[in-house]
């Protein structure tokens, strides 16, 4: 066969959903290493003569890529947009300063779907993805580093609800992938899920309902037999379902001990979520507490079996009072590694509505970028601190403004307390369009970013990106 038709033929494949080339099913997925600087997006370190960062699952909207840049020289890139249509184009970016540039996908091609490969001469620069649709804005941090497992522990093919995987594999050579979902009906490896061919500079979508049907819960494992790739879901909601919204969520590359996160919040109207997926061949004990601003709660302790997925709805548990916000803390008791995603549902009585899924951090630092964002009259931005530890430290917050550190007014030298958090609106302070943000610390902390749509649909919290 010729190279134009092998050609046609992935792309025709890519627009069904997925090429299969070995469809017998795979035993179940042992734990993934944790390599170095693959457990979450992380900055490559200042000192670096180059970088990469992966964004996944651009589409559906006004996609677009967002460059942050906190050091005080110019980085020099290029930016490379591609279709699962097979479309293929880039552009230079220079990124100012203590500055950011944004590249609107849209600009640079059509296509349904798009991933983007951000290539720099240089570190510490962040990357994201920020999506403007009808069901709000969206952003998630692109990825630093490819891997050969991905995991999602939060999705859902019910009714009116569609879950798409999409997969970027930014190498020369295809890569083939096999998936094992968990849902409330067991463990299931579909045949047409096994074997997945992702073309070489390619993008696919997944289309998990297509063959996990009618589930209201789907957690994810993706094993690469053959190359490296990166993995985001896209969950979305339509009019007629009891949920409303959607988000885009970029997977985790691997398995971990330790879960964060910075925001938590329940009431009436707001259900807030910990999803759990143990795909290993081992029960994992896992510790969930709840550090509350005011007052405590009793930890909980969790049994997640082998090879299955365990939801804590927080509302429906008397030991967290209402309206007290607050911090998890997730870790592995019996040494099993795990992956966790927090969801938050927005409906009625509550003013605002829509849906957020979010990975947790996996590291704690000292520096945390927030590429994308900006308080508006449209949209509500929210910066959360965390302090796992057992000292209290003290944190400053400025941005990344017109080449110069913005120092933001009443946010300098505030103490966050010992297991604690402190949440900020940025808005109260502020109102400035397009502005990264830059949080240190004294001590390790996490920093989380939620943005709300004001007098308007949607929800979106995404864990910020720790700088060496």
């Amino acid at each position: 066969m010729s190279r134009r038709l092998v050609v046609i033929a992935v792309i025709v494949a890519v627009l069904v959903g997925g090429a299969i080339i070995d469809r017998r099913p795979r035993p179940g997925l042992p734990p993934a290493p944790s390599l170095p600087g693959q457990d979450m997006p992380v900055a490559a370190p200042a000192s670096a003569l180059s970088s990469s960062w992966y964004c996944v699952a651009g589409g559906g909207g006004d996609t677009s890529i967002v460059i942050a840049n906190p050091t005080d020289a110019s980085v020099r890139g290029r930016v490379t947009v591609v279709g699962n249509n097979g479309a293929r184009a880039s552009t230079a970016v220079v990124v100012p300063p203590v500055g950011r540039v944004t590249v609107n996908e849209k600009d640079l091609l059509s296509s349904p779907y798009a991933a983007a490969l951000v290539d720099l001469d240089g570190g510490e620069v962040v990357a994201e993805q920020l999506l403007v649709t009808a069901a709000g804005t969206m952003s998630t941090p692109c990825a630093s580093a490819t891997s050969d497992h991905w995991y999602l522990a939060d999705g859902s093919t019910a009714k009116d609800a569609t879950l798409l995987v999409a997969l970027f594999n930014p190498f020369a050579d295809d890569a083939i992938v096999d998936f094992t979902f968990s849902t409330e009906q067991g463990p299931t490896t579909p045949i047409d899920f096994q074997g997945v061919v992702v073309p070489a500079h390619g993008l696919l979508m997944a289309d998990i309902g297509a063959h996990v049907r009618r589930r209201d819960h789907v957690a994810t494992a993706m094993a690469v037999r053959t190359g490296r790739i990166v993995a985001a879901g896209i969950q979305t909601f339509a009019a007629g379902s009891p949920r409303k919204g959607a988000a885009v969520v970029l997977a985790a590359p691997s398995l971990g001990h330790t879960w964060l996160f910075p925001d938590g919040y329940v009431a009436p109207g707001i259900t807030e979520r910990f999803w759990i997926y143990n795909p290993t061949r081992t029960d994992a004990e896992v510790e969930l507490v709840l550090d509350l601003e005011r007052g405590s709660a009793e930890p909980f302790d969790l049994t997640v079996r082998a090879g299955a997925d365990l939801a804590l709805t927080v509302n429906g548990e008397s030991r967290v009072p209402p309206a007290v916000p607050h911090a998890a803390r997730l870790r592995s008791t019996n040494g099993v590694p795990f992956v966790v995603a927090r969801s938050i549902d927005v409906t009625a009585p509550s003013p605002r509505s829509g849906y957020s899924s979010t990975v947790g951090a996996r590291q704690t630092a000292k520096r945390w970028l927030l590429a994308a964002g900006g308080p508006t009259e449209t949209l509500d931005e929210w910066v959360v601190v965390q302090n796992p530890g057992d000292r209290a430290v003290t944190i400053a917050v400025r941005g990344l403004a017109d080449r110069q550190l913005l120092p933001v007014e009443g946010l300098q030298n505030v103490v966050i307390p010992a297991h604690g958090r402190q949440a900020f609106r940025l808005g109260d302070h502020l109102k400035r369009a397009a502005l990264p943000v830059l949080v240190t610390a004294d001590g390790p902390v996490v920093v989380e970013r939620e943005l709300y749509g004001v007098k308007a649909p949607g929800i979106n919290s995404a864990i910020g990106v720790p700088l060496p």
